[in-house]
């Protein structure tokens, strides 16, 4: 998580980078993980985390193709089944819940001459 949080910009930058490619920045939208998901990304399985066991979705999530070492995985995978199979699951997902969104969006307008 570390590696991934990481290698994204700060607010700070965006905003500043999209200002000097002459937007006007509106304000932000928050956007909450929802249960239904389709697409696979590295919080899609807030409400089901033992999406993270199969191989093959990890292999879809940048942040375990790319950023996470195989020991790492193993040993996240190791813990995170752990977890579910004695129901601490639970208990860690409500430690870290929210009301203050999973992303937030950035809503510019581009400034006309």
């Amino acid at each position: 998580m570390k590696a991934s949080a990481k290698q994204m910009p700060a607010l700070s930058r965006v905003t500043e980078a999209l200002r000097t490619a002459g937007f006007e920045i509106i304000g932000n939208e928050t956007f909450l993980v929802q249960p239904d998901l389709k697409d696979f990304f590295l919080y899609s399985g807030k409400y089901d985390p033992a999406m993270y066991l199969d191989p093959k979705v990890r292999s879809g999530i940048s942040t375990f193709a790319n950023l996470a070492s195989q020991e790492e995985i193993e040993e996240g995978c190791r813990r995170l089944q752990q977890d579910i199979m004695d129901g601490k699951i639970k208990s860690i997902l409500n430690t870290y819940s929210s009301d203050h969104g999973d992303y937030a969006f950035i809503v510019a307008e581009k400034r006309t001459i």
